[in-house]
């Protein structure tokens, strides 16, 4: 692992905040969501710097790491609507966890074949590493994000995380059954 990359880990295993927080501490929405938005700001970071790359690849790099991280953010927006059902809600964050590791593989072939500089793509690799690690614990602990059944429409349900290094206090999850 590079300085850059040792020093980014570092700061968020350290418990430093690593993305922005809404300042509610609730979300309302998937948009609220620290990991959304984390994917979301990679996502229009690898349009912008996809511009660059050659017409040539338009069709075949371009297209598929901009679908791919894309994706990411889609995915975990579908997984916010299905947290009534478990095994959708954990399905789509996995599909979430796979585009980001594609979109990985994506920085690799462009850092490769010279369309990006290694600073670039070690920062976009840290990057997508925290939001894999946010869908992680996500899925590891999904019961706690489920909707309860006895929650009407409309519902904010559930309490905020305590701030950890990667999640902060920006996750809403359902509440436990003493």
């Amino acid at each position: 692992m590079s300085e850059y990359r040792s020093k980014q880990s570092a700061n968020c295993q350290s418990g430093m905040n690593c993305f922005d927080e809404p300042s509610s501490g609730f979300a309302y929405s998937y948009k609220d969501l620290r990991v959304y938005r984390a994917a979301f700001e990679l996502a229009m970071e690898l349009f912008h710097l996809t511009r660059t790359f050659p017409s040539e690849e338009k069709f075949s790099m371009t297209d598929q790491v901009r679908r791919s991280s894309r994706s990411v953010c889609s995915n975990i927006a579908d997984g916010w609507r299905k947290r009534r059902y478990r095994n959708a809600f954990i399905a789509r964050l996995s599909d979430a966890e796979s585009e980001a590791c594609e979109t990985q593989v994506w920085i690799q072939f462009a850092l490769s074949c010279g369309y990006m500089k290694a600073e670039q793509a070690e920062k976009l690799e840290l990057a997508y590493d925290h939001v894999l690690g946010q869908i992680v614990s996500i899925i590891q602990d999904a019961d706690r994000w489920l909707i309860r059944e006895e929650s009407a429409p409309g519902d904010v349900i559930g309490e905020s995380l305590p701030d950890t290094p990667l999640l902060g206090n920006t996750v809403t999850m359902a509440k436990q059954e003493d």
